[in-house]
């Protein structure tokens, strides 16, 4: 074997199983520390939702108590959206670096994944928190105004948020819980690995799930897939840290492969 053959075959040897262009390792890296940064965010929105759950719960489901609920705690309502709605913005990233590892081992399961996961994020941004900070907007009002005719007008104006709120926020976790769970079955022959495809399943799964939880009728079923709905924010949390760290790591990997081939 002359020396041409044998210096092609070390840098074969060290290039690693799954391996991506060493040009996206920006996106990689941006996309790790997003998903590490965001399943911590993520945690604080699963206590926000505690708080107003609990808060939902104890007052009368009319609009005009719905107003005032939330102008009693506004600045808290509005952080809540505000969050989810930069969460959703910066998620972009991290899915679209994602699809360019999963595409290794599945072109069309990752694409699925990838097109669901932004049609989450994109109807999110535009359709549910846009919902959520009119309404937002309406109980300000609701509680500035002078006289109760002022008053009625907001509170005509909240009805269609607070029909339409519920339908649309099925829709956003659903669509999510979709493109995250087949990004999770992908994932399992992949390097993120058995367990981080194993977590996103059941985290998903228990989305898909819990999604229903806002349209469901006052029952027992209502309550399970409330509480379903709720631990999905921590279960997905964790699954992010999980894959931030996998994708961080592919990233170093990935660089250090492509340095050796170029000497």
């Amino acid at each position: 074997m002359t020396e041409t053959e044998v210096a092609v075959t070390e840098k074969e040897t060290t290039r690693p199983k799954f391996a991506a262009d060493p040009g996206w390792n920006g996106l990689y890296n941006a996309g790790a520390i997003i998903l590490v940064v965001f399943s911590v965010v993520g945690f604080f929105l699963f206590f926000m939702s505690l708080r107003i759950t609990s808060w939902a719960m104890a007052t009368p489901t009319d609009p005009a108590a719905q107003l005032q609920l939330v102008a009693q705690h506004l600045q808290f309502y509005t952080a809540d959206a505000s969050l989810w709605l930069v969460d959703d913005l910066v998620t972009i990233i991290p899915v679209l670096a994602v699809y360019l590892v999963l595409r290794q081992v599945s072109r069309a399961g990752a694409l699925a994944g990838a097109v669901f996961s932004l049609a989450y994020a994109v109807f999110d941004v535009c359709v549910t928190e846009m919902d959520s900070l009119t309404l937002n907007e309406l109980a300000y009002h609701y509680g500035t105004a002078t006289t109760s005719a002022l008053q009625n007008t907001y509170v005509t104006a909240a009805v269609y948020e607070l029909s339409a709120i519920p339908v649309h926020t099925v829709l956003t976790f659903g669509i999510g819980a979709v493109g995250y769970l087949i990004y999770s079955v992908v994932m399992w022959k992949s390097l993120f690995g058995k367990v981080t495809a194993t977590v996103g399943i059941v985290a998903n799964v228990v989305g898909i799930l819990g999604s229903a939880a806002p349209v469901a009728p006052a029952s027992g079923a209502f309550v399970v897939l409330g509480l379903l709905e709720l631990v999905t924010v921590p279960l997905t949390a964790v699954w992010t840290l999980i894959v931030g760290i996998k994708l961080y790591r592919f990233s170093r990997r990935n660089r250090a492969a492509s340095l050796v081939q170029d000497h």
